[in-house]
C-alpha cells in the first residue's frame, strides 16, 4: 500500500466551505443527462468529433489511474464485519454492484464523470450540463476541484487538437 492514509482527504477550498450532498446526486444527474442525449440524438452537434476526443481522453486517463494514486476525498468504506454482509443482502446486490462500479476512489489525477459530462454538453450544446455536472461532483466529495479542472483542460486541449486528425479514425 502506497498510500499511508487513503481516506484522509487532501484540503480543497469547495469542501471547505460549502456542505457536501449526496454522493449519488451526480451520477443521477449523468444518467439523467444521457438519457437527454439519447432522446435528442438527431440533433446532436459534432458527435464524431466529440466522441474521438472522449476515447483519447479515457486512454490518457488509464494511465493516470495507473501511474498516480491520491488519496480519497469520499469517506472511508464500511468493514466487512457480519452486520455490514446482512445489511448489504438486505440493501440488495444492485445497490453494491452500482457502488463498485461507479464509486472508485482513489483515480483523481482527472475526473472521468467531468469528461463524461463535457461530452454529452457538447453534443447536445448545452453548457448547463458541462458546468452543474462537474460542480456537483466536488460538492459531493466524489472528486477534488483540481481533477474536475484538469479534466475540463486535458478535454478542450484534445478536442482543439483533434480537427486535423479526426479523418484517421472515420
Amino acid at each position: 500500500h502506497l498510500l499511508i492514509n487513503p481516506y484522509s482527504p487532501l484540503p480543497d477550498i469547495i469542501h471547505s466551505n460549502i456542505p457536501p450532498i449526496p454522493v449519488v446526486i451526480p451520477d443521477y444527474f449523468l444518467f439523467i443527462s444521457i438519457c437527454i442525449g439519447l432522446f435528442n440524438y438527431k440533433y446532436l452537434i459534432n458527435f464524431e468529433k466529440n466522441l474521438v476526443c472522449i476515447e483519447l481522453c479515457s486512454i490518457i486517463r488509464s494511465f493516470s489511474i495507473w501511474f498516480t494514486i491520491m488519496p480519497t476525498c469520499m469517506p472511508q468504506p464500511v468493514s466487512n464485519s457480519i452486520d455490514n454482509i446482512k445489511k448489504l443482502n438486505k440493501i440488495g446486490k444492485l445497490t453494491y454492484l452500482y457502488k463498485k462500479c461507479f464509486h472508485s476512489t482513489h483515480d483523481l489525477m482527472f475526473s472521468g464523470h467531468t469528461l463524461f459530462f463535457i461530452f454529452i454538453g457538447n453534443i447536445l450544446n448545452n453548457n448547463f450540463i458541462k458546468v452543474v455536472g462537474p460542480c456537483l461532483l466536488v460538492i459531493s466529495r466524489q472528486h477534488y476541484t483540481i481533477d474536475v479542472c484538469v479534466a475540463g483542460l486535458v478535454y478542450s486541449f484534445i478536442y482543439s487538437h483533434s480537427d486535423s486528425n479526426i479523418n484517421l479514425f472515420f
